[in-house]
């Protein structure tokens, strides 16, 4: 089994998610078949939803990531409110070598030849041809559920897009790299803005600016920025967001080079039929202190059994003379993963 769109496919019975792509929280998936309880439906009424968030529980508590209350996946959910695709666990290269990655939390996975293993779980690298007529090549970690009876799948992400040549790679090829410890050079580098928040995932209220970068523009999508809010982490800017920024990134950029205050306001989230518009802004001076908020800083984690969590960076407000100011409203709009 695969935590994918085919395994998730009851979240098509859930309202809350809009159009577009959404955040699921490990407590949403648990509250899941509490609400099942509650109505008088049983394991024999729904036991593949059973099995299937039973297994992803039982995989959680076995990486150290039982009691998060951070995103664990991503859903994207077409114009007709129906699941389109999952971005479940995968794995991908980075820096530090090859990683996990479940939601925000990236976590080392170790591969020796046709075996890896991350924290207490252990199995092996499977390589396999698949399709009809337009065969492809997958390359997953397998390893047996005691909770499932059988084994799970988790793909290895490899960066056949951007080098079409590992496309080109046969089975027989394929295998003889993984066998000789060469799997990590043909991973995709995991995705920066993947691990990233967006502004409709914020709280509404204001946060308090440390850096703005623009990333290197997408050829479909255009420009976006990256904003690294104290006490949050990483943000990564969407829709009209991107078209203010266009007009006032260098001037937020210099006044935070001159040691200023810059403030990121969300005042209203409104879900439409496209998706959640949010109308967020920026301000040159320090947050309010009665509308700061403080959220969980993303987490890379140890492959240990159990992970601790990592402590939140502090928060701090500067005192500076009023300035009126107007700010830069606008409204994000839909979000499209690059």
């Amino acid at each position: 089994m695969k935590f994918d769109t085919n395994a998730f496919s009851f979240l098509n019975d859930d309202n809350q998610y809009t159009h577009g792509w959404n955040n699921v929280t490990h407590e949403e998936l648990k509250l899941t078949l509490e609400y099942l309880i509650a109505q008088g439906f049983g394991r024999e009424d729904a036991p593949n939803v059973f099995a299937v968030i039973e297994a992803f529980n039982a995989f959680m508590d076995s990486i150290g990531l039982s009691d998060t209350t951070d995103p664990v996946m991503g859903v994207k959910i077409d114009e007709g409110g129906l699941l389109e695709q999952v971005n479940g666990p995968a794995i991908f290269a980075s820096d530090a070598g090859p990683v996990l990655k479940v939601g925000n939390y990236k976590i080392p996975i170790t591969i020796n030849g046709d075996k890896a293993s991350v924290a207490s779980l252990k199995g092996d690298i499977v390589v396999a041809e698949n399709g009809d007529k337009d065969k492809y090549r997958s390359v997953t970690w397998e390893f047996f559920s005691e909770v499932l009876g059988d084994n799970i799948e988790v793909s290895f992400v490899l960066d056949s897009k951007q080098r079409p040549e590992i496309a080109k790679l046969s089975k027989g090829k394929l295998k003889q790299i993984v066998n000789e410890g060469g799997l990590t050079d043909l991973l995709r580098a995991i995705s920066s803005d993947g691990s990233f928040l967006k502004p409709r995932d914020l709280d509404v209220g204001e946060y308090s600016v440390v850096s703005i970068t623009r990333n290197k523009d997408h050829a479909e999508y255009g420009p976006s920025w990256k904003i690294v809010l104290e006490g949050v982490g990483p943000m990564m800017t969407t829709g009209h967001l991107n078209n203010s920024l266009l007009t006032m990134a260098g001037i937020y950029t210099k006044w935070l080079s001159m040691g200023k205050p810059l403030t990121f306001a969300i005042s209203g989230k409104t879900k439409t039929p496209q998706g959640v518009a949010v109308s967020c802004g920026f301000f040159k001076r320090p947050p309010n202190p009665t509308r700061l908020v403080t959220s969980a800083k993303m987490m890379e984690i140890a492959a240990e059994p159990t992970a601790p969590a990592l402590p939140q960076s502090a928060t701090s407000t500067v005192t500076v003379p009023a300035v009126a100011v107007p700010a830069v409203a606008v409204q994000s709009g839909l979000e499209i993963p690059f």
